[in-house]
């Protein structure tokens, strides 16, 4: 279940309104007085949908306005609202099961932001490697190639590969969670699972609120403890059913 807020962005015209009586200056005491408010406790690091924000956005309006800026937002103000996913809320039907064995979650695995909510079962889990395909034009790497994956669920290795067994390709482009799970289900992917190789680090950072869009497939992390104690191999993982709700 993802829980939704409305957050605000600034919006303005640089086309100066007419009652302004003099240009705006700008100084380093103008630029260290607005950055002390910004910065102030009492503004809690204004976090994206709290009370600090709001605050926030307010000065920031009642600057813009006594700069003579013109007003672009929502209703003639300077701000516009949008939707954002706070926090990722875990349904009590949460449950996953790898190999007909039941996985603890958090501990075991973790559904993350893009994931649809959904009940799956997966008879067929096809590992991809790093889950990587890379542009003809910079050079001939596909994880996918000779792989049907249509209608069946993938497990992608995190990061990317080695750069000394590819000095050409540049995989880092290719290696962030978004960029892999379009990729799968660009190439048809029914349900993806991620997992940690074993000389990386098994978390996930926190980037705080964000606008991710859930995808309308179960996007998954395996935590690396709960495919060991399954006694998977992590250098050629294979997983034989994955069913579960997300």
């Amino acid at each position: 279940m993802i829980k939704k807020n409305l957050g605000l962005v600034i919006i303005l015209s640089l086309t100066a309104g007419t009652a302004m009586a003099a240009p705006y200056a700008v100084s380093g005491d103008s630029i260290f007085r607005h950055i002390s408010v910004l910065a102030h406790d009492s503004l809690e690091g204004r976090e994206v949908g709290e009370i600090g924000e709001w605050k926030a956005s307010q000065y920031i309006s009642n600057v813009f306005k006594n700069a003579g800026l013109e007003p672009k937002g929502d209703n003639g103000t300077y701000l516009q609202s949008f939707e954002f996913t706070k926090k990722i809320v875990y349904g009590a039907d949460n449950r996953l099961s790898a190999n007909g064995t039941p996985l603890v979650l958090d501990e075991d695995f973790k559904p993350m932001h893009q994931s649809a909510s959904t009940f799956f079962n997966f008879s067929e889990v096809v590992f991809v490697d790093f889950g990587i395909t890379v542009d003809s034009s910079e050079g001939d790497y596909d994880d996918y190639r000779g792989k049907d994956v249509t209608g069946k669920a993938v497990l992608i290795k995190r990061y990317q590969p080695d750069s000394t067994v590819n000095p050409h390709i540049d995989f880092t482009k290719y290696g962030s969670f978004t960029d892999k799970i379009n990729n799968a289900i660009d190439k048809g992917a029914a349900g993806i699972f991620f997992y940690t190789p074993p000389d990386q680090d098994d978390t996930i950072p926190s980037f705080g609120p964000t606008r991710v869009t859930p995808k309308e497939v179960p996007v998954v992390l395996l935590r690396r403890i709960g495919l060991e104690r399954l006694g998977i191999d992590l250098n050629n993982p294979i997983i034989a059913s994955l069913e579960g709700a997300i």
